[in-house]
């Protein structure tokens, strides 16, 4: 038995499991989901960072999955999105002669006295039995109750990156700047990019031009490095925040995030004037989009917000 992701697609969600492998084929595995229905059943590679020691990723979650009974409360993802719903029923169902699955019938709702809705159980908020769904219990799409449905499309631990220092460097190169991320990003091609560009030197140069002020002569003609061009700089730099290799972005990021800090805070009047309200806002979102590889989220939400205060004080003053 080993602990494995499982991935659903068709949702755009995925999550460990236990896994039993049935068929070696060199470094390829066939993983048999016990738990969950036949569909979810994968090849995969023996090396893959999406496969782990047995119980090392799903030992408290399955515990917790156990407990769960007709009317818990959990978090289900539909088609699109998550939502707080309710188990109704809960049945086992045969598959094979040797495989049987805990399924759960999730109502996409949640029984409140003031909910606006109501059926045969009570008034509810949420969507009506006709968007009903059964789920094996073992299901990445579902989660413990508001541990989704209070986040965003992402937050920051929902990041993996213990086994980033296992990622070797592509051949000829001298160090890995990408990796691949379940549900972030796998494009082998996007991340060969990112690596050469690494590789190439090209984070180094962004990091001297960022460096220049507007009264020294940019390092790349053409290209004063005011606000504007610090935007569209850090915005490309941060979007990919999600996949850098976790040694790399622990070194890199707070050169950055000081560089772009300084930057606002030292900008003079006519820049202030200048420079379109987006760009300033883009700046500050490429640092949060940073900082949230390297601090704690109410940290992070904390200096963010006071960066914006102290930016926008700056531009009343300066308008």
């Amino acid at each position: 038995m080993v602990d494995a992701i499982i991935d659903e697609l068709s949702f755009r969600c995925s999550g460990w499991s236990q896994a039993r492998i049935d068929q070696v084929n060199g470094d390829t595995l066939h993983l048999e989901f016990l738990y969950d229905v036949k569909t979810a059943d994968r090849y995969i590679d023996r090396w893959s960072l999406e496969i782990a020691q047995f119980e090392s990723k799903t030992k408290e979650t399955f515990e917790w999955r156990k407990t769960l009974e007709v009317n818990s409360l959990v978090d289900a993802h539909d088609k699109s999105v998550w939502n707080k719903s309710t188990i109704l029923e809960i049945k086992e169902q045969q598959i094979s002669e040797t495989r049987s699955v805990k399924l759960a019938n999730i109502g996409f709702r949640v029984y409140q006295e003031n909910g606006k809705k109501n059926d045969e159980k009570g008034n509810y908020e949420g969507w009506s039995n006709r968007f009903d769904e059964w789920l094996s219990i073992y299901s990445p799409r579902i989660q413990a109750y508001l541990s989704k449905t209070l986040k965003g499309s992402f937050e920051d631990n929902d990041l993996n990156d213990d086994y980033d220092a296992l990622v070797r460097p592509n051949e000829g190169q001298t160090r890995v700047y990408a990796v691949p991320r379940v549900r972030k990003c796998i494009s082998r091609m996007f991340l060969n990019m990112i690596n050469l560009f690494g590789n190439e030197g090209g984070f180094d140069l962004v990091l001297e031009c960022l460096k220049q002020d507007e009264s020294t002569p940019p390092k790349i003609e053409g290209f004063p490095m005011n606000l504007n061009i610090v935007g569209i700089l850090v915005s490309n730099l941060s979007n990919p925040y999600a996949i850098y290799q976790k040694e790399f972005i622990t070194e890199y990021a707070p050169k950055i995030v000081e560089i772009c800090v300084q930057k606002l805070r030292a900008a003079p009047e006519k820049s202030l004037r200048d420079v379109r309200r987006e760009r300033i806002e883009s700046i500050i979102k490429s640092i949060d989009n940073f900082q949230r590889r390297l601090i704690t989220k109410e940290e992070r939400e904390k200096q963010t917000e006071v960066l914006k205060l102290e930016v926008a004080l700056m531009c009343l003053r300066s308008s």
